[in-house]
């Protein structure tokens, strides 16, 4: 029987009611992309779809092979999570009558749909933030100690696998996944070839299979961490941290181990040697996991539950494996009944003897310090991994590097944790919060090659934010018209607002007020946010440099705006008389301007440059935030979901106009390269139009629809105009099969 293809499946569950056999799913509708079909994540494999259910977002796991006794696998797996509870992993359910395709059923996995990073993006994220990265390298040993202490292996450890959700690590992918049931069995699948051995193959299937997975991620985070700026120098992200299959090959030919080997830094030195040691070894030799200090928690005792074999389930022909909660009751870790725990220690104690240390749900970096509890050792102090002088030296040489002002590496000069403010300025601005679960559908993309959809970074929840009530848009309205102490600034306050100059937008309107000496625009938010005020604050004190001409002075008033009682925060802006980019050019088109359109082309292509320079993305670079200013020069509006590098440590405050984003871009991604893939799509247009001034009737949308790519394109027309427009659709289809955080800036994509 012929496997279904991605496209099967595409088309098949668009009618869920018809195609599961399973009742919540039939009431489920599967996630869709900006042309309303289905969205999955496609591998080698199978094809992930994410659905939104009643209660909770799913997701389906469809295959795209068959796989020797895939039934039994996820059945043995399913008994061992039953009796024993491993934290990273998600409960499960294997339905052998999962999917009916062309009138076949086939089997799927559902399992719970996982907000997070995966790891690539984790650490894209937080390549400067030590603090995180310290935190991370904690949780994946003991992540590896806990899967080894259980005698299972997950056996694709790899970054698309390994989840960063808030504060936890979770583990997805369990198609070779190895537990003590599949003892004499062989693997059905390799794992990702930048993580493996090169000896690894399918003969190679017990509890020991991660280990090689696990020391080459823990010695890249540490490696990344002392020097990020290998990430770039070594293409880190491209299905990989920064080692590849290439360097396990041929380790005395590897440009990268041998730049990590004369390494100024003593411990990546060390870190290079012990990985050569490494591929020295046959795959069988490889130690097991035991970074240094992970002894006290690896000697930690974990009784393993054996489930009581259930022969008449094996041979049932169930069709489907139900995985339960997982919770043990009445089980403690020691594997020894509560009830008969808690005697023995009231008994000790009657002796003087203080009672064992108990096994806590509190992760080890819950002390508000981030230290390890019980051990005495400060959340502060790096983990590098080096005794002695060799820690001191790498301790010497990161400051170093932290206060160099080097072309090469470059360290920025900032407090990295995520949960604090940057600086002391900062102070007052409240620790940032996960996304409201009403947050738009569209903001809930997946990422690339995981079962997760990329959600914030780590936070700190120590704190609480209660989201402030805002009153109703026609309220704050009259506030500002009818009071006369409506706002806390002097110059707002003696100031008229003009009640025909107002615009209203997705995240708050906008109104001019024109004071004693300069009119204002002023922006009054209609939603609480968490963190709007450490953006503001981090945008104004970042270099512009050049790109400065292009934007407009600011100041974020926390108690700006009172509504009643109420005070309410606003952004007072100078206000700019001009146009609206997309009007402008209209206007131009009309009059067949050709050359004024030609002039700003190049101020655009002028600002792109600058907004890159200063390493900074506007974040939702469309016409209607780009402003053509009385003196026909090009302004920015609108900083909402600017990007600046001291706000690494976000995620995006909202994904921009569809019509000008990158088809993947997602809340997760939040970086330089936010303003590439719109920056190429304004300039197309904008290029294409110069062509053609006598195209009046053209606007920004029906233009885009034009871009898309058809086959007649591949041949020229001998029209000026239509070539231009092939040209830039063929670009812009290229464009869209990198990743968004690859894509090439507007000069190197030309």
């Amino acid at each position: 029987m012929q496997w279904p293809t991605p496209q099967d499946y595409n088309e098949t569950v668009q009618s869920p009611e018809f195609c599961f056999d399973n009742q919540e799913l039939q009431q489920g509708t599967p996630e869709t992309n900006a042309m309303g079909l289905p969205k999955p994540i496609c591998g080698n494999f199978a094809s992930v779809y994410q659905f939104e259910c009643a209660t909770r977002n799913i997701a389906v796991k469809c295959f795209l092979r068959n796989v020797y006794n895939q039934h039994q696998r996820y059945g043995h797996l399913s008994q061992f999570t039953t009796f024993n509870h491993v934290s990273t992993l998600l409960e499960f359910e294997y339905l052998l009558k999962g999917i009916l395709v062309n009138g076949n059923w086939f089997p799927i996995v559902k399992m719970p749909w996982v907000e997070g990073h995966t790891l690539d993006q984790f650490f894209r994220k937080n390549m400067h933030n030590r603090q995180q990265l310290d935190r991370f390298i904690s949780q994946f040993t003991d992540l590896v100690l806990e899967l080894e202490k259980c005698g299972i292996a997950h056996g694709d450890l790899q970054h698309g696998n390994i989840i960063v959700r808030d504060k936890d690590l979770m583990l997805v992918d369990y198609d070779g996944i190895y537990v003590p049931a599949m003892e004499g069995e062989k693997a059905n699948e390799l794992g990702h070839v930048n993580y493996q051995h090169p000896q690894r193959n399918a003969d190679h299937f017990d509890a020991t299979i991660d280990r090689f997975s696990a020391w080459i991620i823990h010695h890249s985070m540490h490696v990344l961490r002392l020097d990020p700026t290998l990430w770039q120098r070594h293409s880190g992200g491209d299905e990989r941290l920064i080692f590849s299959s290439a360097d396990y090959k041929n380790p005395e030919g590897s440009r990268l181990l041998s730049e990590l080997l004369r390494h100024p830094v003593p411990d990546i030195q060390k870190r290079a040697h012990e990985i050569k040691k490494l591929l020295s070894l046959n795959l069988h030799e490889v130690p097991p996991f035991r970074p240094p200090g992970s002894d006290r928690r690896a000697d930690r005792p974990v009784e393993v539950q054996n489930p009581v074999p259930d022969t008449a389930q094996k041979n049932s022909g169930a069709t489907g494996f139900v995985m339960g909660s997982g919770a043990q009751p009445t089980q403690s870790v020691q594997g020894k009944p509560a009830q008969q725990q808690q005697q023995q220690q009231q008994q000790q104690q009657q002796q003087g003897n203080p009672p064992p240390p108990q096994a806590t749900d509190a992760p080890w970096y819950s002390d508000a310090t981030g230290a390890k509890k019980g051990t005495g050792t400060s959340g502060s102090q790096p983990r590098t991994g080096g005794p002695g002088s060799v820690l001191k030296a790498a301790q010497e040489y990161s400051k170093m590097l932290a206060e160099s002002e080097s072309d090469e590496i470059k360290i920025p000069r900032r407090d990295t944790r995520s949960d604090v403010p940057a600086n002391p300025l900062n102070a007052s601005a409240p620790p940032p919060v996960p996304p409201s679960p009403a947050a738009p559908k569209a903001n809930q993309n997946s990422t690339t090659g995981s079962y997760s959809s990329v959600g914030g970074a780590a936070r700190n929840t120590s704190e609480v934010h209660i989201p402030q009530r805002f009153p109703r848009l026609a309220v704050m309205k009259d506030a500002i018209l009818l009071d006369d102490d409506a706002f806390s600034d002097p110059e707002l306050k003696m100031g008229r607002a003009l009640k025909d100059d107002q615009w209203e937008g997705k995240n708050g309107f906008v109104m001019r007020i024109a004071g004693k000496e300069k009119h204002y625009a002023v922006k009054v938010f209609l939603a609480d946010s968490a963190e709007r005020k450490m953006r503001y604050e981090s945008i104004a004190r970042h270099n512009m440099k050049e790109a400065g001409k292009y934007l407009v002075s600011f100041q974020y008033q926390s108690k700006g705006l009172r509504v009643g009682e109420q005070w309410l925060p606003i952004l007072r802006m100078g206000f700019i008389d001009g146009k609206r980019l997309d009007d402008y050019i209209r206007f131009q088109l009309r009059n067949e301007n050709k050359h004024e359109i030609q002039r700003i082309i190049n101020q655009f292509r002028d600002m792109v440059w600058a907004l890159n320079a200063a390493g900074i993305a506007h974040g939702d670079l469309e016409p209607s935030n780009i402003l053509v200013d009385s003196r026909g020069n090009l302004r920015l509006v609108d900083y909402d979901n600017m990007y600046v590098p001291s706000l690494a440590h976000l995620q995006s405050a909202e994904i921009g106009h569809p019509l000008f984003q990158h088809p993947t871009r997602t809340l997760g991604h939040f970086g330089p390269y936010l303003d590439n893939f719109s920056a190429l799509v304004i300039d197309s247009v904008l290029s294409c139009m110069a062509l053609a001034p006598h195209e009046s009737l053209w606007n920004w949308e029906t233009f885009i629809q034009q871009l898309r790519p058809s086959n007649s394109w591949n041949r020229s027309s001998g029209n000026q105009q239509q070539d231009a427009t092939q040209r830039a659709a063929r670009l812009i289809r290229e464009m869209q099969k990198y990743r968004i955080d690859q894509v090439p800036t507007l000069n190197a994509s030309r």
